[in-house]
């Protein structure tokens, strides 16, 4: 029997790779919603810039999970750390935008 190397994409359901894994703690004053965007766009483009597998929010730990590739974990961990600056810690409701 033959076992497939990678996972099937299933928006919404929890199914990370086999592979390097890192996470991150979203801001306590940062919208999970409107971080990770419409349908998961700002996810979605993180993946595709930095090669990562699959990226995951973890809403009981508030934390981001990565998965991917020894090199794309941490560019993907600086993308999302850097986003996080884009919320002012003073306004706890950012104005949901485009994906960039």
């Amino acid at each position: 029997m033959e076992v497939a190397k990678h996972n099937i994409y299933m928006p919404g359901v929890y199914n990370p790779p086999i592979a390097h894994y890192t996470q991150t703690t979203l801001p306590e004053h940062i919208n999970p919603g409107i971080f990770i965007g419409k349908d998961g766009c700002y996810f979605k483009k993180t993946t595709e810039r930095s090669g990562a597998e699959y990226i995951w929010y973890n809403d009981h730990n508030r934390v981001i999970e990565i998965w991917g590739s020894e090199s794309a974990v941490p560019i993907a961990k600086e993308i999302l750390e850097n986003r996080f600056k884009k919320f002012d810690k003073n306004i706890t409701n950012v104005e949901e935008g485009s994906c960039e």
